[in-house]
């Protein structure tokens, strides 16, 4: 079992041709997930609220032209307990990551940032 919540605003004032887009996101565990690999110590289960996800955007548009508009925008992702990384290829077959060290090399990183910058032409 899992909850999550979303939420998401947009700015605008019809004196200023300039939008606001933010966008806010989260998901965590209500159980104890008994499969999922524990990203903190590398054994098997994860317990209730320790493997929360959140994903934040932020962005703005302006317009350039009557039918061209500039969009900029940034994006946060955060897990808390993110995936293992692929064994690399050509590693012998059974091989796994050792979890008797620090594992933390195993694991996907923790925060994602992506910036994204759009040109948006309107057709109509």
């Amino acid at each position: 079992m899992s909850g999550s919540g979303v939420t998401f605003a947009q700015q605008s004032h019809p004196s200023c041709p300039e939008v606001l887009h933010v966008r806010f996101e989260e998901a965590f565990n209500l159980n104890r997930e008994t499969k999922a690999l524990n990203a903190s110590n590398g054994n098997t289960g994860v317990d209730a609220f320790h493997d929360l996800r959140i994903n934040g955007k932020l962005g703005i548009s302006t317009n350039l032209f009557k039918k061209l508009a500039l969009g900029v925008s940034f994006t946060l992702k955060y897990d808390q307990n993110p995936a293992p990384r692929p064994i690399p290829a050509g590693a012998p077959a059974g091989t796994t990551f050792p979890t008797d060290r620090n594992v933390s090399w195993a694991f996907s990183d923790k925060v994602d940032t992506l910036t994204e910058v759009n040109l948006l032409y309107s057709f109509f």
